[in-house]
């Protein structure tokens, strides 16, 4: 995902679709917000929104209780995973 390369960083990112774990989520939320180009940016979301690695929804939710401020990039991604489990970061 540092790759200098957007193609290969987005391809990265896609592999972690079905490998990604909780871990990633935090990489992948700021990369979401901070990645310099949309490309990776969109990379990022998408993963985020289609990865099935346990404890995914529960680590977003927990990210997003630690940062005051996230992108509707990020809120988007978060309500097309249609979790019930991350329901409770926006109450």
């Amino acid at each position: 995902m540092d790759d200098s390369e957007v193609d290969v960083r987005a391809a990265a990112l896609s592999a972690l679709v079905s490998s990604g774990a909780s871990a990633d989520v935090p990489r992948l939320a700021s990369l979401i917000s901070t990645a310099d180009d949309p490309v990776t940016r969109e990379a990022a979301a998408k993963t985020l929104r289609l990865m099935t690695g346990d404890g995914v929804d529960r680590a977003i939710v927990d990210w997003m209780r630690q940062v005051d401020d996230f992108e509707p990039a990020l809120v988007r991604c978060v309500l097309d995973r249609r979790s019930p489990e991350t329901a409770s970061a926006f109450l």
